[in-house]
């Protein structure tokens, strides 16, 4: 067979027609069953489906959305569904949503939106765009997650942890007043006492002092399980210097690093024992200098305690030692499962590693 022009045209059977149509109408068929599975899921689903045309005017809804608004489809589809936003969402909501539009991309945003029952329900919506071969939009296709109960429920858990933190903040401030009505009390009884035991009392004094100051300082943290280690060392050593004689000062070099509650009580009272026997024994004129240092060494830390005073005798045995105060280091340091180092020279040095 040729055409007009004289081109060869093949021969095509009935039977070839009869195929092609075939083949036409079991696409067709797949394409309505598709859509009609498409239907029934967006019917049967508990979360709000929606098809939207470019311009996000609704095509498509599941009944779900229906039941949550209380229109039917056909005022969704003349809805303006911005008017069921709460006023402080909205125009954030509009902004995203427009966003998205301009580029083309899926939309994921957190509004609260007016249901049946005229109550603002929390709503995570996210929307995907359809896009045809040159990139431009189709159509859209969204699910909004009612999320209200989940909400609700991290609302209770943040107001339980409130409400703890208040009364362990409570709990500090009262442990941190009874230590210090302690600590007065001594203070009264030395008044009555020979120098000597006076003497005692003040020590017993500060090591409560030292106590005190952590939960003074966890009052005031937002973290109440640990405290800085540098504020603590810093201002515990301050109000020993502040309570003694003489012309002595400290320096410090401490990682900015964090004590738990108990390791912080243990550190405490070994620094306020060490700074207290180098003022005692270390300065005889009254003057001289104190340095506190703390630092991570791989997997321990190392809190040192230096003078340049007149160091201890040639015969001073650290293990030995009679001293109540070096006896609660020692202890203390075991307690924490780590190692007391001791130097003599130009002053004295007693270090602590522990992990």
């Amino acid at each position: 067979m040729r055409t007009a022009d004289g081109d060869d045209v093949k021969d095509i059977s009935l039977q070839d027609i009869f195929a092609y149509i075939s083949k036409l109408k079991k696409a067709q068929d797949a394409l309505k069953r598709s859509e009609l599975r498409f239907r029934r899921l967006v019917e049967v689903s508990s979360q709000v489906i929606w098809l939207a045309n470019a311009k996000g005017d609704i095509i498509e809804d599941s009944a779900s959305w229906r039941n949550f608004t209380g229109r039917t489809f056909d005022q969704l589809a003349g809805w303006n569904w911005l008017a069921s936003i709460h006023p402080d969402d909205r125009q954030h909501l509009e902004m995203a949503w427009r966003d998205c539009i301009r580029k083309a991309t899926t939309c994921h945003v957190e509004f609260r939106e007016m249901n049946a029952d005229s109550q603002y329900r929390n709503i995570v919506g996210t929307a995907v765009p359809i896009l045809d071969e040159n990139g431009s939009i189709l159509e859209w296709i969204g699910m909004n997650q009612d999320v209200t109960e989940r909400k609700q429920a991290e609302e209770k858990v943040k107001k339980s942890l409130k409400e703890k933190e208040l009364l362990l903040k409570e709990i500090h401030h009262r442990v941190k007043n009874n230590l210090q009505l302690i600590s007065s009390l001594l203070h009264l009884q030395s008044l009555q006492t020979d120098i000597q035991s006076s003497e005692a009392l003040k020590e017993s004094r500060n090591r409560i002092r030292s106590i005190a100051l952590v939960y003074e300082i966890l009052y005031g943290a937002e973290d109440l399980s640990k405290i800085s280690a540098n504020e603590y060392l810093r201002k515990l050593v301050k109000s020993i210097l502040d309570t003694s004689k003489g012309n002595i000062s400290a320096k410090f070099d401490i990682d900015e690093t964090s004590f738990e509650i108990n390791k912080a009580i243990t550190c405490g009272i070994i620094v306020n024992e060490l700074v207290t026997n180098a003022i005692k024994h270390a300065f005889p004129a009254g003057e001289g200098n104190i340095s506190v240092t703390l630092h991570t060494v791989g997997d321990k830390q190392e809190l040192a305690i230096r003078d340049d005073g007149i160091g201890m005798p040639p015969n001073f045995r650290l293990g030995e030692s009679k001293s109540l105060g070096l006896k609660l280091v020692k202890s203390l340091t075991e307690q924490l499962e780590g190692e007391l180092e001791y130097t003599n020279g130009i002053g004295t040095e007693l270090k602590i590693s522990f992990k």
